[in-house]
């Protein structure tokens, strides 16, 4: 009985030591995320009445362009914290480091709160510059 127990302890840890997600896949989870961040972004800058320079950035970008900033966004600020057994996906803003979602199984996290939460937190500069 005992014997049965520590084998599948030990089975289960080796699965999820080797299924734990690499930093590519974090980068492409925090990507999708940054995506429909800009896109809220942009729907605000259009609503309110927002000073001319910024309704100049909003109207230039394209699906095409949102994609790109949101990778080079990610591939600028977005790490892993591997923990062995998972891991936690990592970003830089705003001067600080925030632990933004979870990776386990092959597979990145990001709860859905992270997106209106970034929406308030980020700006067209973190974006673009990613800082």
């Amino acid at each position: 009985m005992k014997k049965s127990i520590v084998l599948f302890v030990s089975l289960l840890l080796l699965t999820l030591a080797f299924t734990n997600p690499a930093e590519k896949l974090h980068q492409k989870a925090m990507e999708n995320v940054t995506s429909q961040v800009l896109y809220k972004k942009i729907d605000l800058v259009e609503k309110k009445k927002n000073p001319f320079i910024l309704k100049r950035i909003a109207s230039r970008v394209n699906p095409i362009k949102v994609k790109k900033l949101a990778e080079n966004y990610s591939d600028k600020t977005v790490s892993r914290k591997n923990l062995v057994f998972f891991s936690l996906t990592k970003t830089q803003f705003n001067n600080g480091t925030h632990y933004l979602g979870f990776g386990i199984l092959n597979r990145v996290f990001i709860p859905s709160q992270v997106e209106s939460y970034l929406v308030d937190k980020l700006s067209f500069t973190n974006i673009i510059y990613g800082i």
